[in-house]
């Protein structure tokens, strides 16, 4: 029995792990008021990671900020515009009192 515990740890030991593949993703959160993209922040999942594709989305969403102009509801139509423009798919979920505006990427880590 020792052996085989021994064994089993000399397995584990040596190994260099298991490549999977984990969903990641950007949302761009907006509330509304009749109609109006009122405020808006930014959202990762998972919350405590940060990679490249992590800081392209905050550079993106900076940018975007950054060159939008008028009023809190234009701007912020501008933000949502620029930020999910040019990206190949957005998942958009939107009722009366929130909207929502998802990305989704895969990254490799080990295990």
């Amino acid at each position: 029995m020792k052996s085989a515990i021994f064994a089993l740890i000399v397995i584990l030991a040596a190994s260099d792990g298991i490549e999977v593949q984990e969903a990641r993703s950007v949302e761009l959160v907006c509330v509304k008021e009749d109609g109006c993209l009122k405020d808006c922040a930014l959202l990762y999942q998972p919350s405590n990671l940060r990679d490249a594709t992590h800081l392209k989305y905050q550079d993106k969403h900076t940018g975007c900020i950054q060159s939008a102009t008028g009023e809190n509801c234009e701007r912020n139509e501008q933000i949502r515009d620029c930020f999910t423009k040019d990206e190949p798919e957005v998942n958009e979920l939107e009722d009366e009192e929130e909207a929502t505006y998802t990305i989704y990427w895969h990254e490799t880590i080990n295990v």
